[in-house]
């Protein structure tokens, strides 16, 4: 057997709070779990602490910083092969359609945007169109406040967030 322990944060109840984690976070408790496999451990933690799998055929949101892109393009793959719906904040988005990954483009909610008939990224996580949000960005960003709202969002609403591989 292989035990996992995975850390429990209480992001729902820190209005406002931005839920990056950074090197100075703190878990507010944490979950152990054993599994025949460490992927089986793993899953089996992550669930313990509320995380949710995305349903089949779900629509997952991903934005990642450019210098991240090579990394995401393997995970994208296999969510799309899987049956996902991939949305993707613009750059990412034409990155992903640049591989041949099916993808629908989505708009920034603050910043100005190129293309006013893209849907928003907050509206397709308030509207539960997405159950799974992916956001990676890093310090340079440009759009600082957008990501924030994203990953706010994503917490408020209850939605699954990742934030770092």
């Amino acid at each position: 057997y292989v035990g996992i322990k995975a850390p429990m944060f209480s992001w729902p109840r820190l209005r406002d709070a931005d839920p990056m984690l950074r090197c100075e976070m703190a878990s507010t408790g944490e979950v152990a779990c054993f599994g025949n496999t460490v992927h089986t451990a793993f899953l089996k933690a992550m669930q313990s602490t509320g995380f949710r799998l995305p349903t089949a055929g779900a629509g997952v949101l991903v934005g990642v910083q450019h210098a991240f892109n090579p990394h995401i393009l393997p995970q994208a793959k296999r969510l799309s092969d899987q049956g996902f719906r991939l949305y993707a904040t613009v750059a990412t988005a034409a990155y992903l359609a640049q591989h041949n990954i099916p993808v629908e483009a989505v708009a920034w909610s603050v910043a100005p945007n190129e293309d006013d008939r893209l849907p928003r990224a907050l509206q397709l996580i308030q509207d539960k169109k997405v159950d799974l949000v992916i956001n990676l960005p890093n310090n340079r960003t440009k759009y600082l406040r957008d990501n924030y709202l994203i990953r706010r969002s994503a917490i408020d609403t209850g939605t699954p967030l990742l934030t770092n591989f």
